[in-house]
């Protein structure tokens, strides 16, 4: 199952990202000096005023909120499954009131015929008192993710919307002062946050995450000193 849904994910990653090292490459920049010019990395020469960018970043951006509309689809029903299941549990019967043996024999059925899987399922669970730890574990990766998909949207659809607008309007960028282009690198650039914010993500709210970096760091300690101090 893993192997199939890395080929779901890489097959429409590599269609949506196929056109990327065509229209990027060695743009031509006029510097401050006279007669003096410079690269970068951006909109390749060959496609100056054929708007292919602009498109490219449209096609990107409607990709990104369709996905993330069904994200919030499924994130809301697994929320609102997670909540009922809480509120449920808060509800159960504490141990301290448990009936006693004489009122089970009353009752509860005592036959083994009677009590079906499906029923004695349901008593243990009633008087369990506390969210199963499975829940628990559901619960705090559905928060997991639903900031990953926060952070994502927060820094990659900026970036999409001002990249689209540049390539549309060749003076946007040029017409701003210097806190509009302050801005504009800023949000423009913020892309780098989402590869950058999930380590931290991860270490803060994911203790089994946090206890496997430990131990690559102390396996990786162990190596150095035996590779030094021999």
């Amino acid at each position: 199952m893993a192997k199939l849904l890395c080929v779901a994910v890489l097959i429409p990653s590599a269609i949506t990202s196929w056109p990327a090292p065509f229209l990027y490459g060695d743009e031509t920049m006029m510097t401050e000096h006279a007669n003096i010019t410079g690269t970068r990395c951006y909109e390749d020469d060959r496609f100056k005023g054929t708007h292919l960018m602009a498109y490219y970043n449209l096609v990107l951006m409607a990709l990104v909120v369709v996905i993330l509309t069904v994200l919030c689809v499924l994130y809301t029903l697994i929320w609102r499954s997670l909540k009922k299941t809480y509120i449920v549990s808060k509800r159960r019967l504490p141990m301290t009131d448990l009936p006693n043996s004489s009122e089970v024999s009353q009752n509860y059925p005592t036959t083994t015929s009677e009590v079906t899987s499906s029923s004695l399922s349901t008593e243990l669970t009633v008087v369990d008192g506390c969210v199963p730890k499975h829940r628990r574990i559901q619960h705090k990766t559905t928060k997991i993710f639903i900031l990953i998909t926060l952070i994502f949207a927060a820094s990659f659809l900026p970036h999409l919307v001002l990249m689209t607008i540049t390539f549309l309007d060749e003076s946007f960028v040029g017409n701003m002062t210097f806190s509009g282009r302050l801005l504009y690198n800023t949000f423009l650039w913020c892309i780098f946050i989402n590869n950058m914010a999930n380590p931290f993500l991860y270490g803060f709210l994911d203790r089994q995450f946090r206890l496997d970096l430990k131990d690559l760091y102390k396996s990786m300690g162990m190596q150095a000193k035996k590779y030094f101090v021999g």
